[in-house]
């Protein structure tokens, strides 16, 4: 079983691949303005662009007005990116569209290396006062029947929280808001209807729950349509905001890292402090430790402090290096090793004498550090009125190197700077832009590599108001101004290119698969229906039937695929994960079956959407999770294989008709079927798989499909 087994992935696999091929990637930007706000806020967003690619691309933005029905995308403009280039568009909302009033952007490229970020911010005499709001993958929103939990709220004399959400498809909805305060109890309820592509905002999302005052407050938030939720904190004294963005329970982790947290005085006068919230999502108890690392001090952590969180409940520690470790002085990062997945999220602020200037600061999971072929890409760097400090956290027990290169607007390398760090090190680099040789009046980008297991972060800091401003970056793959790279070697051939177009939605294939197992030879017919890709994701529903011992059976998949088209090697992919739901009915009999196959870090897979003549690539192994509803939690690694693009024009002539075929051949290099080589035919018009053979070391035909029917 296991040979037909493995033709039958082997060819969902090829499939789906092309099924994303050629889409578009889009990233909504849940809140922004040009409007004047309460206590006399001045609001203005700006609009940050960044292209790691070698080429430059136009990407389309969106104007989504608040609490209106913006499903007909009428409002849109286009902006250029150079090749590792950024592009600032200021206040966004009026120099672009001439909108006054609040809203959503929905952002559209047809790479999904680029870096999209907004600073939304308080403009006012003394500075402005801002809070980092990013654009997330539309396909991260909250889904139908999912839960956001925000942990970071406040209602006093000295804050406020406002609640909002933006809608990221043509499907209106509501969610459903739960507010609970420090002691445990239920602040309040009620429900809010968004409309499609909608954004709305909740100003005082206290008042409109029914919950009284409360400074150490969270919120799980209900959806039934896909939708961004966020909260933003304002300070009631300097009207600075922070913005503090919906998780899923999911990403509740056993180890993570806070990357810069205080007690000291900084800079022009600065007061820094930390407050930490710490959620336990899950029904036992966790213990969790917290160890203080110094700045610019490597080895065993400075303190330890371990406390108790129970199933279910949610813990405040304002100033954190004073409540947990007892510290009247300190500047540094904190690492977090839990009995139990738990969610943190810090506020690092300003404490100046009319109120505080702060910065959000989520726990980084360690598994999310740098890895060997990533980068960091950091937008909106400034010394102009501004200064940029960047930080490192290496999480690792060995030494590590840290590369910062500086970009300009027309994607020019102005400044390099490198520093390196010992084991469990955090340090931070002051004013990043001076110390890489960057005159003032510069405004750009930078991309951070590490040969260790790094997080980098940066925060920009207005010089008048004293206010700043994180950013945790986005990690790419491969190198700044030559697109997000493989985790695998790929290249070469003759030079002789061609790209490859993918099934249309709708698009129905039927093939005929045949194997052998065990001396007997199976034979079964399955036909696939595409029915929608973005340049990340595709779905594809299948259905098998085959005649076992004189029972009938058929097996009917729903596939989602969750993968990404790289820009080095040019059109090569990777896959991320696949998500399979199965019915299976025997004998009048039906079965259901959920499996998610998580590939970490993502796997590399060779050409894609740009196949050379010649073209060789090595996949590499990567760790394998499989969660199956049935047999539990798997976790292995890949094989490795051995591809070549043996032709990019190989006419076959199949009973569905005749193609004109991107001929590869693979070959297992691990595993239990080392020297099993695979051939397949792609049709190069629709991007659908013709034919497949499948050899083992001695050359002897295992198993076969062919494409016998397309519409």
């Amino acid at each position: 079983m296991k040979r037909r087994w493995f033709v039958t992935v082997v060819m969902c696999g090829v499939v789906m691949a092309w099924a994303g091929i050629g889409a578009t990637a889009q990233w909504m930007v849940p809140a922004g303005a040009h409007a004047v706000g309460s206590e006399g806020t001045n609001w203005r967003t700006d609009l940050r662009l960044v292209n790691p690619s070698d080429t430059a691309v136009t990407v389309t933005v969106y104007l989504l007005k608040a609490n209106i029905n913006n499903s007909a995308l009428g409002n849109s403009v286009q902006v250029t990116v150079a090749s590792g280039g950024q592009t600032i568009v200021s206040d966004v909302f009026f120099s672009s569209f001439g909108f006054e009033g609040n809203g959503a952007l929905l952002v559209e490229c047809d790479n999904s290396d680029q870096v999209v970020t907004t600073r939304t911010y308080n403009q006012v005499p003394g500075g402005t006062y801002g809070q980092f709001i990013p654009a997330v993958p539309v396909q991260d929103a909250l889904q139908a029947g999912e839960e956001g939990h925000i942990l970071y709220l406040a209602k006093s004399d000295d804050f406020r929280t406002n609640l909002g959400f933006a809608a990221t498809t043509a499907q209106g909805g509501s969610v459903t808001v739960d507010l609970f305060l420090s002691n445990g109890g239920h602040g309040g309820q009620d429900s809010f209807t968004f409309k499609p592509y909608g954004q709305r905002q909740i100003n005082d999302i206290f008042a409109a729950v029914g919950a009284g005052a409360n400074t150490g407050s969270r919120i799980v938030v209900t959806t039934n349509a896909p939708v961004i939720v966020y909260a933003s904190v304002v300070d009631e004294n300097t009207g600075d905001p922070v913005a503090v963005m919906a998780v899923r329970e999911s990403q509740a982790v056993l180890e993570q890292v806070i990357t810069a947290a205080a007690r000291a005085a900084g800079a022009e006068g600065s007061v820094w402090r930390t407050d930490l919230r710490i959620f336990n999502p899950g029904s036992e108890n966790a213990l969790v430790e917290f160890t203080y690392h110094k700045k610019a001090r490597s080895g065993a952590g400075q303190a330890t402090a371990t406390i108790s969180v129970g199933g279910g409940n949610f813990d405040t520690y304002d100033d954190v290096m004073m409540s947990i470790f007892g510290l009247s002085s300190a500047n540094g990062a904190i690492r977090v090793v839990s009995s139990q997945p738990v969610m943190i999220f810090t506020r690092t602020f300003n404490q100046g004498v009319l109120g505080t200037y702060g910065q959000a600061i989520p726990g980084e999971p360690l598994d999310g550090a740098l890895a060997e072929g990533q980068m960091r890409v950091f937008t909106g760097l400034s010394n102009d009125g501004f200064r940029s400090n960047a930080g490192f956290v290496n999480v690792s027990n060995t030494d590590a190197h840290v590369d910062v290169s500086v970009w300009d607007a027309s994607g020019i390398s102005r400044g390099d700077y490198s520093i390196d760090l010992g084991a469990n090190e955090m340090d931070q680099v002051d004013d990043i832009l001076g110390n890489a040789g960057v005159g003032s009046g510069f405004t750009g980008s930078a991309s951070v590599v590490a040969d260790g297991a790094v997080v980098p972060f940066v925060s920009v800091i207005d010089n008048l108001s004293n206010d700043p401003v994180y950013e945790a970056g986005a990690q790419r793959w491969g190198t700044f101004g030559g697109g997000g790279g493989g985790g695998g070697g790929g290249g070469g051939g003759s030079g002789n290119c061609v790209s490859l177009d993918f099934p249309e939605p709708g698009t129905e294939a039927t093939w005929r698969f045949r194997t052998e197992e065990e001396g007997e030879m199976y034979e079964v017919e399955s036909t696939s229906v595409f029915h929608s890709s973005t340049l990340t994701t595709s779905h594809v529903t299948s259905v098998q039937e085959m005649t076992i011992g004189g029972f009938t059976g058929r097996t009917e998949a729903d596939v989602y695929a969750y993968f990404r088209i790289l820009n080095n090697p040019q059109g090569h992919l990777e896959q991320e994960r696949t998500e399979t739901h199965v019915e299976t009915t025997v004998g009048g009999f039906t079965t259901e079956e959920d499996t998610t196959v998580t590939l970490t870090p993502p796997e590399y897979q060779g050409p894609a959407t740009r196949v050379c003549d010649g073209e060789t690539w090595t996949s590499p192994s990567v760790t394998s999770t499989t969660v199956s509803s049935s047999f539990g939690t798997i976790v292995e690694p890949t094989e490795i294989w051995e591809g070549v693009i043996e032709s990019i024009d190989d006419v076959k002539t199949v009973e569905a008709g005749t193609f004109t075929c991107i001929l590869r051949k693979t070959t297992e290099i691990s595993g239990d079927s080392i020297g099993w080589t695979t051939y397949s035919w792609t049709d190069r018009a629709t991007g659908v798989l013709v034919k497949m053979d499948l050899y083992d070391t001695t050359m002897t035909l295992m198993g076969d499909s062919e494409l016998i029917d397309l519409n």
